[in-house]
């Protein structure tokens, strides 16, 4: 095949070839035999109906300090309305371990108000819950257990002492036969429900507080559990920080925050503005020191996204892409507000929006998201300094994660433009490498590149196995190097 191109494509693929520096017998981390190869393209990745491109530029300097990379992907979220098939969970081991894993439990389901029987194996949605959460279970030390009640005490339909000896002796069950449930989170999104009262969802924290201590002393052997609130539907500005003043007021010696939780769907300033969260780190821990409580409290972002309930446009194939490239680039803005904030994915099937999924409902498929998180995987242990331009002060534009290994290069550029279809920038991007480590010169190296965009990687349009469209070998001599590729609208890029 190789005789039969033209020498400027040669040329080309050899520049291109240069920047994929895994060495020869070295494997992408976690990249498994679910990657196909498609056929090369000629220009890398045409894009689709002769879309006009703008040029964006991407630097990367291998001389500046590297740092840990934040894997976003170790964190998730698993819906409690869909049991994953085992081939299904298998797509999601492939990307390596989870440090942490969401799970829920409902009480209107293991506690029968009128009979006053518990069923803590319920059945929901087709299946048993136990073999949800021993799924769950599976390539993770640490659950993080939601606590989703229909119950309210407080307009009468259980008495508040009868709701805590029922969340007592439920926690007690659950911590003692899934072990791996080290953290629990008071309720869900109750913040759209209390609203500007959030003494009303500080009563229920208490409650929980002191089920969970009760709860522990039952467990053989002890374990410390740990307990975060307030679990607010976003960074709410006003309920947060109304929540904190409350528990710095109680006086109870039982009382115990170990983390703080919130989930980020862009309310506050428009789903196609990202960038609002760049400082979410550093106004919590403002919070926290403003009423006398620890600053270095973790924060756990535990849903994220752009197409909130049922939300989303009529072009569903382009909202899959777009939700992929959405959630990169706000793990991107978490990313760099280093440790102590966590985004997690959310979630691996949503029943009531698609747009969320990680994986393809009924298929043993990835989504574009999901795909997104594989090549998340794939990235090396240590952070690489990069600019990338245009992006404009939104988070509308281009992105670039470069990491390094001892053996490999790997990086990821994408380029988020939301839901704007119509206005949407295409960007042919010319990257340049500066300072390339010696141990990758005058050596033989593979290379790969994969995409996800409209047409490559999403189902909805065809093969939605994570595209590789350029692979082959190189020598390279010099430390400098530079390539150039096409990007199309919410397109992701992974270079390796």
């Amino acid at each position: 095949m190789i005789n039969t191109l033209s020498s400027t494509f040669i040329l080309s693929l050899v520049v291109f070839a240069l920047l994929f520096l895994t060495g020869k017998d070295a494997a992408p981390r976690y990249l498994s035999n679910t990657v196909y190869e498609e056929p090369l393209f000629i220009n890398n990745n045409p894009l689709q109906d002769s879309t006009e491109t703008t040029p964006a530029r991407v630097t990367v300097d291998f001389s500046q300090p590297s740092e840990e990379y934040i894997r976003a992907e170790d964190y998730q979220c698993w819906t409690s309305r869909y049991l994953h098939t085992s081939e299904q969970n298998q797509l999601l081991e492939d990307m390596g371990p989870v440090s942490i894993r969401r799970v829920w439990i409902r009480m209107e389901l293991f506690y029968d108000l009128e009979t006053k029987e518990t069923d803590y194996n319920y059945d929901f949605m087709g299946f048993r819950l136990y073999d949800y959460l021993k799924m769950a279970e599976r390539n993770t030390d640490t659950l993080l257990l939601c606590v989703a009640k229909e119950y309210d005490f407080q307009e009468g339909q259980i008495g508040k002492e009868e709701f805590q000896i029922v969340l007592e002796n439920a926690l007690a069950h659950y911590l003692t036969k899934f072990p791996k449930i080290h953290l629990v989170e008071v309720l869900n999104e109750r913040d759209m429900h209390f609203k500007e009262n959030p003494s009303g969802y500080y009563e229920y924290y208490q409650v929980f507080y002191r089920a969970l201590q009760s709860a522990q002393q039952q467990l053989h052997p002890r374990r410390a559990v740990k307990l975060g609130g307030p679990v607010a539907h976003r960074f709410h500005d006003t309920f947060i920080p109304a929540f904190l003043e409350l528990y710095a007021a109680d006086t109870a010696s039982s009382k115990q925050l170990d983390f703080v939780l919130y989930h980020q769907y862009l309310y506050r300033e428009g789903y196609d503005n990202p960038a609002q969260v760049a400082n979410e780190k550093e106004t919590m821990q403002t919070w926290l020191r403003q009423n006398g409580l620890n600053e270095n409290t973790p924060i756990y972002v535990t849903e994220t996204g752009v197409f909130p309930t049922t939300t989303g446009t009529e072009f569903l194939e382009k909202d899959y892409v777009s939700q992929a490239a959405a959630v990169a680039s706000l793990d991107y803005y978490y990313l760099k507000q280093g440790l102590g904030i966590h985004p997690f994915h959310w979630t691996t099937i949503h029943v009531k929006n698609s747009r969320k999924n990680q994986l393809v409902e009924g298929k043993n498929e990835l989504t574009p998201y999901g795909n997104m998180m594989k090549m998340q995987s794939m990235l090396e242990p240590a952070l690489i300094a990069a600019e990338a331009q245009p992006r404009d002060e939104r988070g509308i534009g281009v992105y670039c994660l470069p990491t390094l290994s001892d053996s490999s290069i790997t990086m990821m550029i994408w380029n988020y433009q939301y839901t704007n279809y119509d206005s949407a920038t295409a960007y042919s991007v010319a990257l340049s490498m500066e300072n390339i480590p010696q141990q990758f010169l005058n050596t033989e190296l593979n290379y790969q590149r994969y995409l996800i965009d409209e047409h490559h990687a999403n189902y909805a349009t065809g093969n939605a196995k994570l595209a590789m469209v350029e692979n082959g070998s190189v020598r390279m001599v010099k430390q400098q190097h530079q390539l150039s590729f096409d990007l199309n609208t919410n397109g992701i890029t992974l270079l390796t």
